[in-house]
Order: C-alpha cells, then sequence, then structure tokens
C-alpha cells in the first residue's frame, strides 16, 4: 500500500486487540488466548509491513536471485517453446488422439 498511515493504523488497532484478548482470556476463560493468536499474528505481520522490513526483505531476496537464476528460467521457457513448436511442425498437434 503507498498509504503508511493506514498500515500503522491498523497495526496499533490488532495490537490493542490482541492486549485486550490477553488480559481477557487470562481474567476471564482461556479460550480467549487461543482467539487472541490469530490477532497476534496478524498485528506481527503488518507491523513488519508498516516498518519497512518486508519491503527490504523481498527486495534482498530479488537481489540475491540474480540474473543468473533469471537467466535459467529463461532459457527453460525458450527450451518449452521450441518443444512445443517442433511437435506442432511434426504434426501432432492434436496430442495423438486422434481427430480430423
Amino acid at each position: 500500500m503507498t498509504n503508511r498511515t493506514i498500515i500503522v493504523g491498523m497495526a496499533a488497532t490488532f495490537i490493542g486487540l490482541t492486549a485486550l484478548l490477553l488480559v481477557a482470556g487470562i481474567v476471564v476463560s482461556p479460550v480467549l488466548l487461543a482467539v487472541a493468536v490469530p490477532f497476534g499474528v496478524v498485528s506481527y505481520f503488518l507491523w513488519y509491513h508498516a516498518s519497512g522490513k518486508l519491503r527490504e526483505r523481498v527486495r534482498h531476496e530479488a537481489t540475491r536471485a540474480g540474473p543468473t537464476e533469471r537467466e535459467q528460467a529463461r532459457r527453460r521457457a525458450r527450451t518449452a517453446e521450441h518443444r512445443r513448436s517442433a511437435r506442432r511442425t511434426a504434426g501432432a498437434t492434436d496430442g495423438g488422439f486422434g481427430g480430423a
């Protein structure tokens, strides 16, 4: 998202809900502790995104992939396309199951 304020606000809201559910789970019912866990996970990921660390990690992974892996993927795609065109020119357009 381009508006970081929204993400920070959502993260703060989920952190507050997590804290509330944790306290209620301790005081009222342990079932609420199980409900608090997903809120805690969402809070973590929203904070991770809002802090910019998610973007840094994605960029780091993308640069680490480098041109060598990208070139290998392109080469595999070209090979597959060449195989398809070779089958077409050999007359195996119907997959060998008959046809007109």
